[in-house]
């Protein structure tokens, strides 16, 4: 069997599968197994490891609420694309856990690797992650 991790924004795992043959994607990279606990890690392609989320930068929030996170993706178009997201992830367990943390967290963590999984699998780059970070502070 071959697995494969799919790579989102930012070289970020946004889901893991696996599949009968080779896959010709950038996107997608072979894997020893079927370990979901790749997913929100940052794929470093120099080296070939799996490290943790983003580090935060200087000037962007560490924390904001999740009242004003959701806020800030929906002026920025992204609030649906986040629910879908979390709909469309493959793993059930992983899914049930991104749900929880989406209907019932009361703070959302710039570093997380739930934001990266998020972010990733709707194309928000690192930078756009950050200025909405800095926008959610803001409501």
């Amino acid at each position: 069997m071959n697995y494969y991790a799919t790579l989102g924004a930012g070289n970020v795992v946004v889901g893991i599968s696996d599949l009968a043959g080779p896959v010709d994607s950038a996107q997608m990279i072979w894997i020893d197994s079927y370990d979901t606990s790749l997913l929100g890690k940052v794929y470093d392609g120099e080296t070939g490891e799996f490290n943790d989320g983003p580090v935060v930068p200087p000037g962007v929030p560490p924390v904001v609420s999740m009242r004003q996170a959701r806020l800030a993706l929906l002026a920025a178009g992204k609030l649906a694309a986040i629910e879908q997201a979390i709909d469309a992830i493959e793993d059930e367990t992983q899914r049930a856990a991104a749900r929880i943390e989406w209907d019932f967290a009361a703070m959302v963590e710039r570093g997380s690797a739930f934001v990266a999984l998020l972010g990733g699998a709707v194309g928000l780059t690192d930078e756009d992650t950050d200025d909405l970070f800095r926008a959610a502070i803001q409501l």
